[in-house]
């Protein structure tokens, strides 16, 4: 019995196990899926995951007649086409294919629900080690070289030969010279590859091919030993091995025919196109520049690996990826397995419910949070705001009061996350706001007009704001401008007090309560107590503390965990913000973000989050 008919039997499963999904991958085990679910388990629903486009890549795999590659790669659209049709949901791994099956499912009646799958780093950002200084100067290719053409084999050599000819670059003082291993011939192919790769250009480089292997170990430890990988592909769905060589803190040179470059150009805009180049055999200097630049600075060459890593992981894990999919399968719910029957609220917490990207509730209202407090104030950022990259200005309150609900709805506070007992209490809270030395952490919003909004106590009558996305997400954040209010307390006095504080301070604030809706002072809320019809009172129920502006203010919102959680950010930004209100001089803020850029991530309470990011 071959494989595949093995795959077509039910699986010896223990008995009254039914599995809920199905998963089959393209036209490999796509088949075998769908039998599974028609002859086997009817209920059971189908997520095909899409890895390839078979139309794209067949015509650069060597056929002996052009019309055999049009029948073959016909024939492989055909199957994918219908094995996606009959599926519950298609899983197309990133953006590219999402495209390619969106495109080859357009002329049918039928649509499933296509789902981004975003792989993850195989490693935390902490595990990584960004060092190959010391190295030989090896650049890498890993894929199968039979697919010559598809992989970009002749780029990559073409390439280093130019690298080898200009090589002036010492090695700890020695004259290192380069060279370029192949990992991915097949067994008894060595022949003619020695042919081919002689016909593509002639030098002394060194070429080391090494047989194909799906192993994950042995790759990785060719990533490791390699100075610099190469993927110069004519066609790539998406491009794990860049991952692979990102979780191995080592730079790769990707073509810009991967789905993995239109990710790249997404989470890290400003510097994608260091690490993009076309897949023509006519950019053979483009890529000999970058690989030369790449072994002659590597310590540079590894500050920006670490950057692109870091840019990433704060938009994509395999945890959350799965969650998102399986939330996708269950209609939106991804439910714990808690049923009227009894279950205690061990069994509960052992499934906790998926609310969104690294939260989850677990019973008796308790959330958890599984992700760096900079990814997730990064990911909420991006929902308030998407598409914005760099400085973004918003001038309208009403929108942006609109967008500040979405960043700071709820939950902020986490009574579960890494490296802490929850027994023990305590919380953690992602999101927090600055200004100068001061700093406090964002518990609850809510909205009071359409342009005022209330963040814990302190009211905001919102003037104008400004969204600042870097290509990290611990250099986020929100620049946010209030316009004066009248005082409750003071009034006709305020003004007069207002002009004797501002000789003193940028901003002048008062607080007070409310309370059944009357106005106390904030002696009277410390005090517990306030005069109601003549008669002193004690509170029958806890007032609202509140803090009004009477002057311009402002101040930034950003993780906690964020570089702006430093002393040295303390001065800088306290002056940036005094500046801004003192002299309304906004135009400088591309200025003040240059110098924000250069703070060190030296946080406070550094071993909070050793386990934590």
């Amino acid at each position: 019995m071959s494989e595949e008919q093995k795959l077509l039997k039910r699986p010896p499963l223990p008995n009254g196990v039914i599995p809920d999904i199905i998963i089959g991958h393209g036209v490999v085990t796509g088949p075998a899926m769908q039998s599974l679910k028609e002859d086997f388990f009817p209920d059971g629903k189908t997520v095909l995951f899409i890895h390839t486009s078979p139309g794209e890549i067949d015509w650069h795999k060597p056929e002996k007649a052009v019309l055999s590659i049009a029948a073959k790669a016909e024939q492989k659209d055909n199957l994918q086409r219908d094995l996606a049709i009959n599926s519950d949901i298609v899983a197309a791994v990133g953006p590219h294919l999402v495209f390619e099956v969106q495109s080859l499912l357009s002329g049918s009646g039928k649509h499933p629900e296509i789902f981004t799958f975003y792989p993850g780093l195989s490693k935390e950002l902490d595990e990584i080690t960004y060092d190959f200084t010391n190295l030989t100067p090896e650049a890498l290719i890993i894929g199968r070289i039979e697919d010559f053409a598809l992989k970009g084999v002749d780029i990559a050599v073409g390439a280093m030969h130019r690298v080898y000819k200009r090589w002036d670059i010492r090695v700890n003082g020695y004259d290192i010279k380069p060279k370029l291993t192949i990992r991915g011939s097949a067994v008894g192919s060595d022949v003619e590859l020695t042919r081919k790769l002689k016909e593509i250009e002639s030098s002394n480089l060194r070429i080391q091919p090494k047989n194909y292997s799906s192993d994950i170990e042995v790759i990785n430890e060719d990533i490791k030993r390699a100075a610099v990988v190469l993927m110069p592909s004519r066609a790539e769905g998406f491009g794990l091995i860049a991952l692979e060589t990102l979780s191995n803190g080592r730079p790769i040179l990707i073509s810009d025919a991967s789905g993995f470059a239109m990710v790249l150009k997404k989470i890290a805009p400003n510097e994608a196109s260091e690490w993009i180049i076309p897949a023509n055999i006519d950019k053979l200097d483009e890529w000999a520049d970058r690989v030369y630049n790449i072994l002659k600075d590597r310590p540079l060459a590894a500050k920006k690996v670490k950057s692109i890593a870091e840019a990433y992981a704060a938009n994509y894990s395999w945890r959350n990826s799965v969650l998102e999919l399986l939330n996708k399968v269950n209609d939106g719910e991804l439910k714990s397995q808690a049923k009227d029957n009894g279950v205690t609220r061990d069994e509960v917490d052992k499934n906790p419910e998926y609310v969104e990207y690294g939260v989850f509730r677990h019973s008796e209202n308790q959330y958890e949070i599984n992700v760096a407090k900079s990814d997730f104030f990064s990911y909420r950022l991006a929902k308030a705001f998407p598409g914005t990259r760099g400085m973004v200005w918003f001038t309208d309150p009403k929108v942006i009061i609109i967008r500040l609900k979405i960043l700071l709805r709820l939950p902020l506070s986490f009574s579960i996350f890494p490296g802490h007992d929850p027994d023990m209490g305590g919380i953690s809270t992602p999101i927090w706001w600055f200004r100068g030395g001061a700093s406090m952490p964002i518990k609850k919003f809510k909205i009071l007009s359409d342009t005022k909004c209330l963040i814990d106590w302190e009211e905001f009558e919102v003037d104008k704001l400004m969204v600042y996305r870097s290509n990290v997400s611990y250099r986020d954040f929100i620049y946010l401008k209030v316009k004066p209010e009248p005082s409750v307390l003071y009034g006709d006095e305020a003004a007069e007090m207002i002009k004797q504080r501002l000789s003193e301070r940028t901003y002048i604030n008062e607080e007070y309560a409310v309370y059944k809706d009357k106005i106390i002072t904030r002696e009277e809320y410390d005090d517990g107590a306030t005069i109601i019809d003549g008669i002193p009172s004690n509170f029958e129920e806890q007032p609202e503390l509140r803090i009004r502006f009477l002057t311009a203010y402002n101040l930034i919102i950003c993780a906690q965990s964020s570089v702006y959680n430093s002393t040295e950010a303390d001065i800088l930004l306290g002056d940036i913000l005094d500046k801004l209100l003192i002299e309304d001089n906004e135009k400088n803020m591309p200025t003040y973000i240059e110098n924000l850029e250069l703070l060190n991530r030296n946080r406070r309470n550094n071993g909070e989050y050793k386990t934590f990011e």
